[in-house]
């Protein structure tokens, strides 16, 4: 439909219809989003289609998880195709170059974020299952009271200094 969409509009650019540009754009948006409704409903159906077909249960499982996670996209990419096809067609990239960076350079901190908040949890966590906490409890109140317990006497130095 978006390939479409760039004959569309390059016949309009071409011809110096420029009005026919926006419709061309809205109608294909239109069509590609009221497609991606349907498309929608089968991803969030995946797991049991794919078990009627006889896929591997827990692989249906995860594939149904990670669909689901997917639809959003689905529409946001109608909407993307179209607006590619549009301003391809009239040869202005600029924005195009400049939303792709941004995008890409905020993916790569976001992602940075995450990966660092994962391993970081996940550190924690296998130091909490693996430590013995009643051995570093034990350790950590015998440093308390040596810290705090007084010596009955002083070293030798001080008695000879006080007679």
């Amino acid at each position: 439909m978006a390939g479409a969409l760039e004959t569309f509009c390059g016949q309009s650019y071409g011809g110096k219809q420029n009005h026919m540009l926006g419709i061309h754009m809205q109608r294909a948006t239109f069509a590609l989003l009221i497609v991606s409704i349907p498309l929608a409903f089968m991803s969030a159906n995946t797991r049991q289609i794919l078990i009627f077909f006889g896929q591997d249960h827990e692989i249906s499982i995860e594939a149904g998880k990670y669909t689901i996670y997917l639809i959003p996209s689905t529409f946001a990419a109608a909407i993307l195709q179209c607006e590619i096809r549009f301003l391809q067609a009239q040869n202005n990239v600029l924005p195009m170059m400049l939303t792709t960076g941004i995008t890409s350079l905020v993916h790569g901190l976001w992602m940075g974020i995450i990966v660092a908040l994962f391993a970081q949890g996940s550190l924690l966590a296998i130091i909490t299952v693996v430590t013995d906490w009643e051995n570093e409890a034990k350790k950590a109140s015998d440093r308390v009271h040596a810290s705090i317990t007084i010596p009955t006497e002083g070293p030798e130095e001080e008695k000879n200094l006080v007679t």
